[in-house]
């Protein structure tokens, strides 16, 4: 089986009774989006990937340093009033 191999920049997660579904896109600067896969999970396996999935975020903060947080909507703002575009757009 060949795997394919695609970058996200966007993720909408889903439930039904027996899986957990992970839909996995890129997201335009207009909004539009594009491309992906979409990940079905049981519960127990999406549960165990959640805690693997913060292990290897520990492990990349301990060698590479903090991620930084996501800017608020006010941020935001203030970063596009100053003409810097950071791909982010609020309506």
């Amino acid at each position: 089986m060949e795997k394919k191999t695609i970058y996200a920049n966007n993720v909408e997660i889903s439930m039904q009774l027996y899986d957990i579904v992970m839909d996995f896109s890129i997201m335009n600067p207009d909004k539009s989006l594009e491309g992906g896969a979409k990940v079905f999970m049981s519960p127990e396996h999406a549960k165990v990937f959640a805690k693997i999935l913060l292990d290897h975020i520990k492990s990349y903060e301990e060698a590479f340093g903090k991620i930084p947080e996501a800017p608020t909507e006010g941020k935001i703002r203030e970063l596009q009033e100053k003409g810097v575009f950071i791909g982010a757009k609020i309506e």
